[in-house]
């Protein structure tokens, strides 16, 4: 099972440019979606496995957080490639810094001792669910030239960077608070 559990890890680490490249050099956005679903999928399904059947390792548990922000920028960035907007540019700068700053709390706490401070909420889990969405449907809508996907992906792209704040501000002042 810890097998499994790491190719489900390694293969959104490697997901992330391959979906770039299908959607940004080939225009293959149908098969860019598909994939980008799979990925989204063993974002859920590998912690879930290493924990059920104590598969859990120390480099998976390293490789998780840097698989799922490889993924994110990957598809990020190809999103605005793609889309030219400068809107869903800033928004996208803002979940980028976001996933840094948390990383950077998270390798903080670590050393101090305190990794509760900065363990993954629910509300965090809500945000990777809106962020997955909207990207899921940016590439829905590149594939079939939905302009109504593309507006409420940009929504729920918006409402991901409000989660994504709202989150970060948790976990600096879970870091800062004195106890």
């Amino acid at each position: 099972m810890k097998n499994f559990v790491m190719f489900l890890t390694i293969s959104r680490l490697i997901s992330g440019p391959i979906i770039f490249c299908l959607a940004n050099i080939f225009g293959q956005y149908l098969i860019a979606f598909i994939i980008f679903l799979l990925s989204s999928v063993t974002d859920f399904f590998d912690g879930f496995l290493a924990r059920r059947y104590q598969a859990e390792s120390s480099l998976g548990k390293v490789l998780d957080p840097i698989a799922d922000k490889i993924l994110l920028v990957c598809v990020l960035v190809s999103i605005n490639l793609l889309i030219d907007s400068t809107y869903i540019g800033f928004l996208s700068i803002i979940i980028i810094s976001r996933e840094i700053w948390v990383s950077g709390l998270r390798e903080h706490n670590s050393q101090m001792g305190k990794i509760s401070k900065t363990s993954v909420s629910l509300l965090a889990k809500y945000k990777t669910a809106t962020q997955f969405c909207s990207i899921a449907l940016y590439y829905y809508s590149f594939a079939y030239n939905l302009a109504l996907g593309f507006f409420i992906a940009g929504f729920i792209l918006f409402l991901s960077v409000v989660l994504s704040i709202k989150t970060a501000l948790d976990y600096t002042n879970n870091t800062f608070q004195e106890n």
